[in-house]
């Protein structure tokens, strides 16, 4: 959210990270990257039946609500919502299956 980004970038609060203020480009480039990477996205999610009532819930009282991004190869498989179970199929686009894989067939690694 924008306050603890306000925060993080506040030049007299403990972190001094101007490159996190709200708008700042350096940020808005790296998040895009890592979503790109990552292949998150809003697009293809399939709400199941109590997220549905909560979006429309929330719109109905005026609340501000949106589909978050979700980082899977087929974000309507029906094995989506369970990946915290394990993912066997890698759908889910996480660091197991981008950065560590990355990492590993470029060699520009090293694990202990």
């Amino acid at each position: 959210p924008p306050y603890v980004r306000e925060e993080w970038a506040a030049p007299s609060g403990e972190h001094r990270l101007p490159q996190f203020a709200p708008g700042a480009e350096e940020y808005g480039v790296a998040e895009a990257a890592v979503s790109a990477r990552i292949g998150a996205t809003e697009e293809g999610v399939t709400h199941n039946k109590a997220n549905r009532i909560l979006l429309d819930g929330a719109k109905a009282m005026g609340y501000a609500a949106k589909t978050a991004a979700q980082n899977f190869r087929v974000p309507d498989d029906e094995g989506a919502g369970w990946s915290c179970f394990g993912d066997r199929d890698e759908n889910k686009q996480g660091t197991l299956v981008t950065y560590l894989l990355d990492a590993a067939e470029t060699g520009r690694c090293h694990f202990i």
